[in-house]
């Protein structure tokens, strides 16, 4: 028990490692936003398209065109409606009209600039010119905006009437309206010259155009559109980079802050509370890239980093761009790996269904007896042994006036293909014809059993037995309910009554044997699964479990033979691949046991106990990183298995975090008092960090609640010992000493 010395230095770089995740890649700025009115669009400056949803909470990022599946995808504009997104940059442009699943390469148009959705039709500006697309994309028009400016940096639709601008030669600004959906145009930038225009917002018919600037002495901001709609007027100053109209307010994000009017220009303040001094900056001092705002929320785009304020809200959530999608990555791997899972399952699933067979055997043989001679009958048995039970089902189902015999033959089918609620409504509507037959009775006896109705299936059995006491299927079947009942004594007497009554009956020797198991009958149970196997020595799952008893007996070289033949039975069979290395772990050889482990994770990667016994291999080979990794999943699958949590407080007390462990411990000992391990984890958490009275108090507090065991006597000798009071460790090892021997 003496504890492992670290010095301080190794211990904060292990708690760094413990505790700080590794992550995906770090994402590139937001460059672009973009919104339909629903779904928030944004570009990065490599990561391509990512859709935030939830108000900032949520972030998909999309999939990307096969030629950029590696490598940096920079998005410097984009726009979306619907399922349909268009989002360029590097001088290309691509198209999605499935929410962005796949990906087209749009013909050379120029670097893209603006998107907007009007109606049916998509607009389009870039450095080149401007187009439009009336059938979603799949064609662009030129509409030939050809009037010796430079670009058209700047679109927005107000129904008929659309507003273009944008920087021309000789550093002059142009703006330009036109009233019948950009056939004709008529320039309406007066005091607008020398100017960058960049945004262009309409709030209630009102006009608004925000500026950036050309050199140091321009006043720049935001200017309105008069009602003549000829000239513009300042209204605010500032250097503007992008504007945004919703619900009658006009906001306008420039330098590092946010602005919002609420009287169409009249006046100005601060949007939201301020935040870092109402200043967005990321880490580089950028300054606001977008802002747009939707569904009465508005989302600023600054860095690495998006702003949302909604209309309930007085001050700014910030959602880190690194964190998010991160979330977002982790998800989008997740659900891959999910649907890889189950289809790998699918795959794999034939060993697992091995267990049941022998009792699905044993019942089929049963119900055969009862099958009736009917032309649809010997079809469906045939097609059934063909292996077409569905197909057999529906004959069956197809018969007009079904018998008592027909019914229960369809409820073993629905059994067999483990449609339970119909095996059990069919064998009771068997019953209603012939409420004494056996057959039906042990039909819904295993319907209901498999139901959770194991007292039904006793009472259905106990009927039977009373007319056919000597009825084998009977006995395995009420022994099978009294173990679900957790009656364990009487189920191995109803096992053994099966057994009497047929000696052949191999699905009575495993299910006695699993009984012993869970009795700690070893030895007992090492026996019925040698008897299964004299009568199938192919079945994987029955050598695995006399593994584990052979295990349990300490016969390391019985047990390896047995998960190993196991194992060449079915060389996907994860349970035996992982009992095998939790032998080679307990037998302290700890690179099989990580082999194995690592091999039964190929074929199932969400069983905890692969996880949990990889956590307990790097733990010894003082790994912690590693090991608190791993323990961490198995936890994280299932997290009220008190062994894994146990495995997580001794790991965290080799690495140096006594009162976390402490802290866990009592989380464990909530969980059950008597948990020995709990008590033993946090009294030699109390010692290490030198709490020698603490410790022993736990120790004496264990004592009380699981008197009797010799550990924590010799736990509590030691820290008598740690404390200096030599008499009292002397007393508590004798103790123990007593105890052990027994």
């Amino acid at each position: 028990m003496k504890r492992i010395q670290v010095r301080a230095l190794l211990f904060f770089a292990i708690l760094m490692l413990l505790f700080v995740t590794r992550t995906h890649a770090q994402p590139a700025r937001l460059t672009s936003l973009s919104t339909d009115g629903i779904n928030i669009y944004a570009g990065t400056e490599r990561d391509g398209v990512i859709i935030i949803k939830d108000k900032g909470r949520s972030w998909i990022p999309l999939s990307r065109p096969a030629e950029k599946k590696n490598g940096w995808w920079e998005i410097d504009h984009l726009g979306g409606k619907g399922g349909t997104i268009i989002a360029g940059g590097k001088a290309t442009i691509y198209i999605s009209t499935d929410t962005g699943t796949s990906w087209r390469l749009l013909p050379p148009m120029g670097e893209l600039l603006t998107v907007n959705f009007n109606g049916t039709d998509i607009w389009m500006t870039t450095h080149a010119s401007v187009f439009v697309s009336n059938d979603n994309g799949v064609n662009w028009k030129d509409i030939g905006l050809k009037i010796n400016f430079a670009t058209v940096p700047v679109m927005v639709f107000n129904g008929n009437e659309v507003y273009a601008g944008g920087s021309g030669t000789k550093n002059k600004v142009y703006v330009l309206r036109s009233q019948d959906r950009g056939e004709t145009w008529t320039r309406i930038d007066k005091d607008l010259v020398g100017y960058y225009i960049t945004s262009i917002a309409i709030n209630n018919d009102k006009v608004f155009v925000g500026t950036n600037r050309y050199s140091d002495y321009m006043q720049t901001g935001v200017f309105l559109l008069n009602d003549d709609k000829n000239a513009f007027k300042r209204v605010t100053t500032g250097d503007i980079s992008s504007m945004a109209a919703s619900k009658g307010n006009v906001y306008a994000a420039g330098g590092s802050s946010v602005m919002v009017s609420t009287d169409n220009g009249s006046t100005w303040k601060s949007a939201g509370e301020t935040f870092n001094g109402n200043r967005f900056e990321d880490e580089r001092k950028k300054i606001m890239s977008a802002v747009i705002a939707a569904e009465n929320t508005v989302y600023a785009a600054a860095g690495y980093s998006l702003y949302v304020l909604t209309d309930t809200a007085t001050s700014w959530a910030r959602y880190e761009s690194t964190k998010k999608y991160e979330e977002a990555f982790v998800k989008r791997e997740q659900d891959i790996e999910d649907a890889a899972k189950l289809k790998k399952r699918a795959k794999y699933k034939a060993f697992e269904d091995e267990e049941y067979a022998s009792i699905i055997e044993a019942y089929n043989i049963y119900i055969a007896k009862f099958q009736g001679q009917s032309k649809e009958e010997m079809e469906a048995a045939k097609l059934n042994r063909d292996g077409k039970t569905v197909e057999a089902i529906t004959v069956l189902k197809n018969v007009a006036v079904p018998t008592g015999k027909l019914m229960n033959q369809l409820a073993a089918l629905e059994y067999n293909k483990k449609n339970y609620s119909e095996a059990y409504d069919m064998a009771g509507n068997a019953l209603k014809l012939e409420s004494n037959n056996p057959g039906f009775m042990v039909s819904r006896g295993f319907a209901a059993l498999a139901l959770g109705k194991p007292g039904e299936t006793i009472s259905l059995m106990d009927r039977l037995l009373i007319k056919t006491p000597g009825l084998a299927t009977a006995h395995l079947l009420r022994g099978m309910a009294l173990r679900a009942e957790n009656q364990p004594q009487q189920a191995i007497g109803a096992y053994s009554k099966a057994l009497q009554a047929d000696a052949q009956l191999k699905a009575a020797f495993r299910e006695r044997a699993a009984v012993f198991m869970k009795l700690s009958r070893y030895e007992d149970a090492l026996k019925d699964y040698s008897q299964y196997i004299s009568l199938d020595s192919l079945s994987t799952t029955t050598f695995n479990m006399r593994g584990m008893a052979n295990a349990r007996l300490g016969k390391f070289n019985e047990s390896l033979a047995d998960y190993t033949r196991s194992i060449q039975l079915a060389p996907n069979n994860y349970y035996a691949l992982n009992n095998l290395g939790m032998l080679y772990l307990a037998n302290k050889q700890f690179q099989l046991a990580a082999e194995n482990f690592n091999q039964s994770n190929l074929f199932i990667d969400d069983y905890a106990d692969n996880y949990f016994g990889l956590a307990r291999v790097y733990d010894n080979r003082k790994v912690y990183r590693e090991a608190y990794n791993m323990i961490k999943k198995a936890m994280a699958l299932d997290s009220l298995k008190q062994p894994y949590i146990a495995t997580y407080i001794q790991i965290l007390i080799t690495g140096g975090f006594e009162n976390q462990a402490i802290i866990e411990a009592d989380k464990l000992l909530g969980m059950n008092e008597k948990n020995t391990d709990g008590w033993l984890l946090k009294a030699m958490a109390q010692n290490n960090i030198k709490d020698f009275t603490g410790g022993i108090n736990t120790m004496n507090a264990a004592i009380e609640k699981v008197p009797g065991n010799y550990l924590l006597y010799s736990m509590r000798a030691y820290i008598y010992r740690q404390q200096g009071n030599t008499a009292a460790a002397d007393a508590d090892d004798a103790k123990a000493k007593e105890l052990s021997s027994k």
